[in-house]
């Protein structure tokens, strides 16, 4: 790794740390000599093996440039800073907006067969939208050696969501239906479908439509 992107990456693990350990003026203290530098130069060139074109602007005035951004839903972003190391979660509390570069619809597209799509073409009403993406919880939601079908119609109707589950799903054999999960506090549904159920059930395939979900099997 570069010295240059070496250090926007020490930079971005220090803002996850601090999303969850210091105080806003804390925070603001921690990047001030750079944002005050950062005012009085033109933007760098982007180095050889940057991710992307993206620029994360944060509440300090600091800018992570040339990272990729791979989610931008839910309480925190997800982005790249460099190929070859793990994504990075930032607090969307430290984020004051997000400016894309004009690659990011290519680089999405060869990102679409790695990573799942929280909305896969589909038209979604505007209330439905933000049934999805609105936080469920302030606590944990565990799980523990449940049907995800019995936990799904659970989560469903705690976010007032309507799922249609094909009789295709709820044939499955009972044993492969157990799912044990803790869901960290501020996830919305989607999350909770894209990271925590679509993985741990590789079989099972979601499908949005205008106002509701079809889980489904895959293939």
């Amino acid at each position: 790794m570069k010295k240059g992107h070496r250090l926007l990456y020490v930079m971005a693990v220090g803002l996850v740390a601090m999303g969850h350990s210091q105080s806003a003026p804390a925070q603001q203290a921690a990047f001030s000599a750079t944002s005050q530098n950062s005012s009085a130069t033109a933007p760098a060139a982007a180095p050889s093996g940057a991710p992307g074109n993206d620029a994360v602007h944060l509440v300090t005035g600091q800018v992570l440039e040339h990272v990729k951004v791979l989610r931008a839903t839910g309480p925190q972003i997800q982005i790249l800073v460099w190929g070859g190391v793990a994504p990075l979660q930032i607090a969307k509390k430290l984020v004051e907006h997000i400016e894309y570069g004009p690659n990011d619809t290519e680089a999405g597209e060869e990102e679409e067969a790695k990573t799942p799509e929280i909305i896969t073409g589909a038209e979604l009403s505007t209330e439905f939208h933000a049934k999805l993406t609105t936080p469920l919880s302030e606590a944990p939601i565990t799980f523990e050696d449940s049907d995800f079908v019995a936990a799904l119609e659970i989560l469903g109707e705690e976010a007032e969501i309507q799922i249609v589950i094909e009789a295709a799903v709820r044939s499955l054999p009972q044993e492969t239906r157990r799912w044990q999960v803790e869901i960290p506090p501020e996830s919305s549904f989607d999350i909770i479908l894209q990271e925590y159920l679509l993985p741990a059930f590789p079989k099972l395939a979601v499908r949005y439509e205008f106002d509701q979900i079809r889980l489904t099997l895959a293939g």
